[in-house]
């Protein structure tokens, strides 16, 4: 039997809320292994051929690489990554289908020193797994790598042959001394200078942000549009992004507090989209956007004396977004410390 994927829950939507509306994996599947329905997410066994199709297209990493690409540097010390498609999953390169490499495997090479994808091209006209995946990827992570400043991968495809030849004149990558280990860790930028959210041991770093921060409109492969004037300030979605992309900041006195939007943490899993109540959020895929600040206007409640705050830009609203949607009818007492 092939290898099977395998699924940190933690990081799937589906298991987060139940109206979530990613069907990555169930679309990137050829053999309709994922079966998502009205009430849950399943996983056919049987039907799965272990592509590893679903773990390049899963937005947050919940399915975890059957395999991964070869990463060598020659005696020149030039650097490229290795992708081929067979049976032996023990051959340095080979995946079990060349689209199986995720975005996260060919930034982090090009991040590490590679300068060429060597690929193996083969036939996938009668592959039944055939579908965009790898090609799509490598455009996309091109993309990234040179609105960042860095030069683009470039792509040499072959026939299988030539590629072994080319790979065996690589070597694997000499590991650092710990020496070493600590000089560049001591070359790193304080905390608060990079993109890194609070530490999670569920989700990892979206993959701009593991490209330098910055302020300025650059290009993200996600990033959250709020509608001001339609949200009612509830939170809810500050309290369920799970990397901070979106977060509520408290302003030291007098500043009020506001909205905190960093593009470069959004992984593009549209729970903050899916969670709305009144449609303020939608994810944009692949758009130019900055860090935004959106601040908030405090108000009371004259209905049940609780205190609520809304974006600033938000027409004036008399009550809290609770009072709002009852309608007023229904008596509610707040008790404050």
């Amino acid at each position: 039997m092939p290898s099977q994927p395998e699924l940190i829950a933690q990081r799937c939507v589906h298991a987060i809320i139940e109206m979530a509306s990613c069907r990555a994996c169930a679309d990137a599947c050829p053999r309709d292994a994922w079966i998502l329905d009205e009430e849950q997410l399943g996983f056919d066994p049987e039907a799965c051929t272990g592509c590893g199709r679903c773990a390049a297209a899963c937005p947050t990493d919940a399915i975890q690489p059957l395999a991964e690409p070869w990463l060598g540097q020659d005696r020149r010390g030039r650097r490229a990554l290795f992708i081929a498609c067979g049976p032996d999953p023990d051959e340095p390169g080979i995946l079990p289908c060349i689209h199986a490499a995720t975005p996260r495997q060919l930034l982090q090479a090009a991040l590490a020193g590679a300068a060429t994808l060597h690929l193996a091209a083969p036939d996938c006209n009668p592959c039944p797994q055939a579908r965009p995946g790898l090609f799509q990827h490598f455009g996309q992570i091109n993309r990234l790598l040179m609105e960042s400043g860095r030069p683009p991968l470039r792509l040499n495809e072959s026939a299988p042959e030539t590629w072994r030849a080319e790979r065996d004149r690589f070597q694997p990558l000499p590991e650092p001394d710990a020496a070493r280990r600590g000089f560049l860790k001591s070359l790193a930028p304080p905390a608060d200078e990079t993109n890194e959210p609070e530490p999670s041991i569920h989700w990892p770093l979206p993959l701009a942000a593991l490209l330098p921060a910055s302020d300025q409109e650059t290009l993200y492969p996600a990033a959250p549009k709020l509608n001001q004037t339609a949200c009612t300030g509830c939170d809810a979605c500050t309290r369920l992004c799970p990397t901070g992309a979106l977060a509520l900041a408290p302003e030291p006195a007098p500043e009020p507090a506001a909205y905190r939007i960093t593009p470069a943490l959004c992984t593009g899993c549209a729970l903050c989209a899916d969670l709305c109540q009144q449609h303020a959020l939608t994810i944009e895929t692949w758009t130019r956007a900055a860090p935004a600040t959106i601040p908030l206007r405090e108000n009371r409640c004259p209905r049940c004396g609780v205190r609520y705050h809304q974006p600033a830009a938000n027409p004036q609203t008399e009550h809290c977004p609770i009072c709002r949607k009852l309608e007023h009818r229904q008596k509610l007492f707040v008790v404050e410390d």
